[in-house]
């Protein structure tokens, strides 16, 4: 029963439409919730780059003047004078302006953060549909391996009727059916689970179907690794937002240079004279002082500040580069390495498995093969599929840290 239950699910999920690994990648794009975050993130970036250009808001300020104590609380009786004003603190010429620039900067690098989050995203979403069609292939493989088994039981038990072969193999081949049913049903519920996460990762509900499709596998084109190094280095989001901060620190030093002039107010004011015939007004201009010796300390330390996290920001900008350096020489040999295992199995490997076993169904049909021999040829076939599938993923997965790494298509290697 649980097998029938495993098939059922299995042929309803093979109804799905086939889908294509760029129509998943554009699904995750569009849909990703973590995509959604950063891309809000990036947008409060940019709405405090709005703030800091702004001046700060003006104050508006109306006094009772020299009304007599006798008259309290009342500030109407016998009030002599009432004050109308209005200030404003004005920024020294640039101040803003840097601020406005570093938060610029930060709105770049929320830009670059969002592109590097989507490209680790499609990395995984890669790998999670390898993995996909692994489990596909692999089951191809168990279900022709189970015909393999059928018709070696087959043959025994036309062998057994005659005489020619023992019960001991007719059983023998009956476990080994009953196996590969279990183990069919273990790998489509293995399937199952690897097609919801290719789902989530894609921004689907995970009960979607898919129904994958076999490609081409790309050929290991002799790519070099100064090529390969300097395109990483050209359009790697990791470096770009490394760059943007470090000139959003750079900015930044630059406001808090300014920080040693002095900001301006200046307020207007008007009085109403109550006991007189005659108003007044005035006008206040005011200067903050920041080099005085009780608060320069301050600005000083802003400075400092800016100046060691604008270091900090080259030196971590020089640490990824060569860490993407380093990781593109890894890729490119993994990938190289690979690419051989899997023409191993390809052009020597698989065929003699292939024509080992058929050459020992057809011995072993004629009575000139032991049973032995037959199962050995069906375990080693089964191993030579599985493993060129394996070699196969592995080998995609490399190109796949290739791209990602490199932050390029392959065809454009």
């Amino acid at each position: 029963m649980r097998i029938l239950l495993f098939l059922l699910l299995f042929l309803l999920a093979g109804t799905g439409q086939a889908q294509t690994l760029d129509s998943l990648v554009a699904s995750l794009i569009r849909n990703h919730p973590d995509l959604k975050s950063a891309q809000a993130e990036q947008e409060i970036a940019r709405a405090k780059q709005l703030q800091s250009g702004a001046w700060d808001a003006p104050k508006a300020g109306f006094e009772f003047f020299n009304a007599p104590v006798s008259g309290f609380p009342n500030p109407m009786k016998d009030q002599q004078e009432l004050d109308y004003s209005i200030s404003q603190m004005i920024p020294f010429p640039g101040k803003l302006s840097a601020m406005k620039e570093a938060a610029g900067f930060n709105s770049d690098m929320m830009g670059h953060g969002l592109q590097v989050r989507q490209n680790q995203l499609i990395r995984e979403l890669k790998k999670a549909w390898n993995d996909l069609v692994l489990a596909d292939e692999l089951i191809r493989i168990n279900e022709d391996s189970f015909q393999n088994l059928k018709r070696a039981a087959e043959i025994t038990s036309r062998q057994y009727a005659n005489g020619q072969s023992s019960l001991a193999a007719v059983l023998s081949l009956q476990t080994a059916l009953s196996m590969k049913e279990n183990d069919l049903a273990m790998s489509r519920s293995d399937r199952m689970m690897t097609e919801a996460m290719v789902n989530q990762l894609a921004g689907r509900p995970a009960d979607l179907s898919i129904r994958t499709e076999l490609s081409d596998i790309p050929h290991f084109a002799g790519w070099t690794f100064t090529r390969l190094a300097n395109l990483a280095e050209e359009n790697q989001p990791e470096l770009k937002q490394m760059s943007a901060g470090m000139m959003m620190a750079s900015a930044e030093k630059k406001a808090a240079e300014r920080e040693y002039y002095p900001d301006f107010e200046i307020k207007g004011q008007y009085k109403q004279m109550l006991e007189m015939d005659k108003d007044y007004w005035s006008l206040m201009v005011g200067i903050s002082i920041p080099v005085a010796p009780w608060s320069s300390g301050s600005v000083e330390g802003k400075v400092a500040e800016a100046s060691a996290r604008e270091n900090q920001t080259r030196f971590n900008k020089e640490s990824a580069r060569q860490m993407i350096r380093s990781q593109v020489r890894q890729f490119l040999a993994k990938a190289e390495s690979e690419h051989h295992h899997l023409m191993e199995f390809q052009e020597v490997i698989m065929p003699q498995a292939d024509f080992a076993l058929e050459s020992t169904l057809t011995a072993y049909q004629n009575g000139n093969a032991e049973f032995s021999m037959v199962m050995e040829a069906i375990r080693m076939q089964l191993e030579a599929e599985s493993g060129y599938q394996t070699a196969k993923k592995a080998y995609l997965n490399a190109l796949t840290d290739l791209e990602w790494i490199t932050a390029t298509p392959k065809e454009s290697w």
